[in-house]
Parts: C-alpha cells; structure tokens; sequence
C-alpha cells in the first residue's frame, strides 16, 4: 500500500497507521475530503479522525507540509504506547523549528511492524532546510526500520527522502547503554520541490 501519492494536483494520503489506514484526499488549496468510500476505523470512531483531519488541515492551508512515514520494526519489543518522537527542521543556518509531536489522535502509532504516517504543517522555506532531527522522550524504546520525508507546498513536491534506520530511539539510559539507542537522530537531505 501506497502512504502518499501525488496525482493531477491532488494528493492522497493516508493519514494513520496500516492496517486501521483511514484515508483521504489533501487538495493543493489545503481542502481535503474522504477517499474511496471514506473512513475506514476498526473501532468506529470517526469523530476523532474527522476532527484530526480538521485540525491538521485547517492550522495551515496555504502553507508548506511535511509527510513523515515511519516503519516499525517487526522484532520483539519494538513498538511502543509511551515514547514521544518529535520533529525538527535543520535550517541552513543550524536552527532547528519545532514541528511538533509525532502523534495521531486516537490511533495507536508506533506498533510493531506498522506503518504510519504524519502530515506536519510548518512555515519555513523549503529551500533552507539541510535536513530533520528526531527526538524522542518517554521511558520507553522505539525501533525504526524506514522513515521517509517528503515536502509540499503550493502544488509542488519534493521526492521522498527515504532512509534504512533499523535503530533504537529511547531516551533512557539503561536503553542507550544496552541496546544502543539513541536519544535524537538527524536525517540530511536538501528537499527541492519539483
């Protein structure tokens, strides 16, 4: 399955997680509407999602969005309930923009061997990132198998800059010491929108 794709000035994107993969179509003018029948929530509610979907849209219509899609790793105790992964641009300048945590309301990310995907708003230009920083907390462990980014902005897109990770990110000691885990990690790419 696909998590994004852009088709004549439309993108399609799956929002959640895998296997409870609500979907819908994000239009260039910050507009979006149900996909392929609408939602499909195993546990029916729909009301979480729509205003998920509301609120994610509506903070920036016209501005630039960044998709994040994560894969869990399918080895024992790689998902996890409790960790807080946030994002981060690099600007050219070393300045880093908070984009906020990784998390979509009412669905359980970050389980193991799932997909997920994040559309993070943000306001900086494209063309002065060097790159994202992940960071997390929480007392647990997350294992990253792929995460990809890709920009969008004004019916344009980057290619999506995708990345082997098989890591662990935890900001406790006992998982850093042990397993090798790492408290935040940096992805370099310069995105051009095309």
């Amino acid at each position: 399955m696909k998590n994004f794709t852009l088709v004549c000035n439309f993108i399609l994107i799956t929002l959640f997680c895998s296997g409870k993969s609500p979907a819908f179509i994000l239009y260039d003018d910050g507009t979006w509407e149900k996909a392929d029948g609408g939602i499909d929530n195993s546990n029916g509610d729909t009301n979480a999602i729509e205003d998920q979907k509301s609120s994610i849209i509506s903070s920036d219509q016209n501005g630039s969005r960044l998709v994040i899609v994560t894969t869990t790793s399918d080895v024992e105790h790689s998902g996890t309930d409790t960790i807080g992964l946030r994002a981060h641009i690099i600007g050219m300048d070393e300045s880093r923009i908070d984009l906020g945590l990784m998390d979509n309301d009412g669905v359980n990310d970050f389980e193991k061997g799932q997909e997920c995907t994040f559309l993070m708003p943000f306001d900086y230009p494209i063309s002065k990132i060097k790159g994202i920083e992940l960071t997390v907390t929480g007392h647990d462990a997350w294992r990253a198998e792929t995460i990809s980014f890709q920009f969008f902005e004004s019916g344009k897109n980057s290619e999506p800059y995708s990345f082997e990770v098989n890591q662990w990110f935890s900001a406790e000691k006992k998982d850093i010491d042990e397993d090798g885990a790492v408290i935040s990690r940096i992805f370099s790419f310069q995105p051009e929108l095309r």
